[in-house]
């Protein structure tokens, strides 16, 4: 992994991917080539938790305190992907049982 400061709000976190360099900050870099993802998958680049829905979310500190990443306060895809998990579509945390959805989501 390269660590590169492109600006005071921007930290580029470059990572080999499928034989491509990519930000795994930057969810634009990920819809690049998961274009088919766009409008049908979990929402990327939004405040977590969601304005005025904050008593159906668990709370940022218990969401940190369990290794899911916010980016400056937002999901983004490395939310809910580790791209060093060889998985199917790399989640953070085992599927079965929703745990990986539960992080966050209160229902």
């Amino acid at each position: 992994m390269i660590v590169v400061g492109c600006s005071a709000a921007h930290v580029a976190m470059v990572i080999d991917h499928q034989g491509k360099k990519i930000d795994i900050n930057d969810a634009n870099t990920c819809l690049n080539c998961h274009d088919d993802m766009k409008g049908h998958s979990h929402p990327v680049m939004v405040p977590y938790p969601p304005a005025g829905k904050e008593k159906e979310y668990t709370s940022v500190s218990a969401v940190k305190k369990s290794g899911v990443k916010l980016l400056d306060g937002k999901v983004t895809c490395i939310t809910c992907h580790d791209l060093e998990n060889p998985q199917s579509s790399h989640p953070i945390k085992n599927m079965s049982k929703s745990e990986l959805c539960l992080v966050c989501h209160l229902k």
